[in-house]
């Protein structure tokens, strides 16, 4: 499991990478062109998404979400 700031999520794309400051303040952004966050809540969308839950009310998100992975991500968008 992930903790806040130990990685960051594409808000758009749901693409993980590892953290960095320039990320997480939006200085640098996805290959999509998402902004990263590294805050708690999105870390709980990447833990939920790594044990496997897909429905956008069990990880955050404004829709379900079929297959994912944290290099390649997933076309959608979180909420919050």
């Amino acid at each position: 499991m992930y903790e806040r700031h130990e990685k960051v999520l594409c808000g758009d794309c749901l693409k993980v990478k590892d953290f960095s400051e320039k990320r997480h303040s939006g200085e640098e952004l996805c290959e999509c062109g998402g902004e990263f966050c590294g805050c708690s809540q999105c870390m709980d969308t990447v833990n939920a998404l790594l044990a496997g839950k897909r429905k956008a009310h069990e990880i955050g998100c404004k829709k379900d979400v079929g297959s994912w992975s944290e290099e390649k991500g997933e076309c959608a968008e979180v909420s919050g």
